[in-house]
């Protein structure tokens, strides 16, 4: 079974396997780069394919995810309680970007995948962003798109006002 970082309808059991609380927020006074700081906040999925299919098809499964970048920070979480904020950490990924060619990695740092390198592509227009990835050892993805087969994620993000 198939699972993205940050990211699909296989969620849920991955939050099973691996879930731990949520952990505090890092320090805001940490140095971080212009272009990563443009995309701190909470980001709800607008569509999450993997391997060619469609993880969160419904408002119920979308709206049990979400992603949390924080000075560099990438921390996917299974949502409990939308009320009161609370989830289940699925993982938390150290994420490096490169404005200049809209490419970006992740290091897995804990939970599913914990360990791990991905990379892949990026775009952000306004409060939402696009990317696409797949590991490290496959050749980094250079379009928006995640066939059958092609062990690739393409996800789609929503900046979420809080």
């Amino acid at each position: 079974m198939r699972m993205t970082m940050a990211l699909t309808g296989l969620l849920m059991l991955a939050a099973t396997l691996t879930a731990q609380e949520a952990p505090t927020l890092p320090p805001s006074g940490v140095d971080v780069p212009a272009e990563l700081k443009q995309l701190n906040g909470y980001w709800k999925p607008e569509s999450v394919i993997a391997d060619g299919v469609e993880q969160l098809a419904t408002p119920e499964a979308k709206a049990s995810v979400i992603l949390r970048i924080r000075n560099g920070e990438y921390a996917l979480f299974a949502i409990k309680d939308s009320k009161s904020d609370t989830g289940l950490r699925l993982c938390t990924a150290k994420l490096s970007l490169d404005p200049a060619t809209h490419t970006f990695t992740l290091a897995v740092t804990d939970g599913f995948r914990k360990g791990q390198r991905m990379h892949g592509i990026y775009d952000q227009a306004g409060e939402r962003i696009r990317i696409c990835y797949g590991p490290e050892a496959q050749p980094r993805p250079t379009a928006f798109e995640a066939p059958k087969g092609s062990q690739l994620f393409c996800e789609t993000w929503v900046l979420e006002k809080k």
